[in-house]
């Protein structure tokens, strides 16, 4: 029985003239299954010689990764880890008074850049995301939702929400000090910093490269690239196959329906994933 990717990759050969799969551009959602995809096709061509003794001239077509994909579609250079953990520190430098030593950042500072990544691929204004908070001085942790506290929790791994009914809100979970305001007022005060550093981080990120951006800003830059387009001429490739792609963001559906109304895209579903 033929694996998912060996019945796109059989479709294709079949059903496109072999000189023109080179018009093609095949987009998975990691480079794993991309490479299975590119090894499927190529057997097919090595068997189509076995069973008629004869070459067939075959281009192969394009085959990319979803992160190369929209690099491409928003013109933009995608930032490394590094990059994005350097520029968000100098950023959260120039917006925190007091702020913490690049040993203690880094502890919190990956799950951050993924939260600013995730801002900007489900397409969310960061405004409405980062409110100010001076009212949770006044306020205990039973107002909290449930979520926020898993959230807050999750970003912070060293302070502790207390699901007592004490009117701490707080806990460092490191000084065991349930009564240590300092924990809360700091907490306090880089979560209304949020917003700031934010546009700070991007900004700096600019700064190094004109068109370096973080992952998840490549992502709307590509989105709203596709939605000023209004014929699919201007494109690289005259068609385009997503594969294999399950749960999407807001980003991502942005750019599918895009390439749809363009009518140059093609969909393939693993419905056993």
């Amino acid at each position: 029985m033929r694996t998912f990717l060996q019945q796109v990759a059989q479709h294709y050969f079949n059903s496109v003239r072999q000189q023109d799969l080179a018009q093609y551009c095949f987009v998975f959602p990691n480079k794993r299954s991309g490479q299975f995809f590119e090894y499927a096709l190529q057997q097919l061509g090595a068997d189509t010689w076995k069973k008629d003794h004869k070459w067939t001239v075959m281009l192969m077509p394009r085959v990319t990764t979803i992160s190369e994909f929209v690099s491409e579609l928003s013109g933009t250079v995608t930032a490394n880890q590094l990059e994005c953990l350097f520029c968000l520190y100098d950023a959260y430098r120039s917006k925190v008074s007091i702020p913490a030593s690049f040993d203690k950042f880094t502890h919190w500072a990956t799950p951050l850049i993924r939260d600013f990544d995730d801002i900007d691929t489900c397409d969310i204004d960061p405004t409405d995301i980062f409110k100010n908070l001076d009212e949770l001085k006044s306020i205990n942790t039973d107002h909290i939702s449930d979520d926020l506290k898993m959230e807050i929790e999750r970003l912070f791994p060293n302070i502790h929400l207390r699901n007592s009914d004490g009117d701490t809100l707080f806990v460092d979970r490191n000084s065991g000090n349930s009564d240590d305001k300092n924990v809360k007022q700091t907490f306090l005060s880089l979560w209304n910093s949020l917003a700031a550093i934010y546009e700070e981080y991007h900004r700096r990120l600019s700064q190094y490269n004109p068109l370096m951006v973080s992952t998840g800003r490549a992502y709307r830059l590509a989105a709203q690239s596709l939605d000023k387009l209004t014929d699919a001429t201007s494109l690289r490739y005259k068609r385009y196959v997503m594969v294999g792609f399950a749960r999407l963001s807001k980003c991502e559906k942005r750019i599918f329906k895009a390439l749809k109304e363009l009518e140059c895209v093609d969909f393939w579903w693993d419905n056993a994933s």
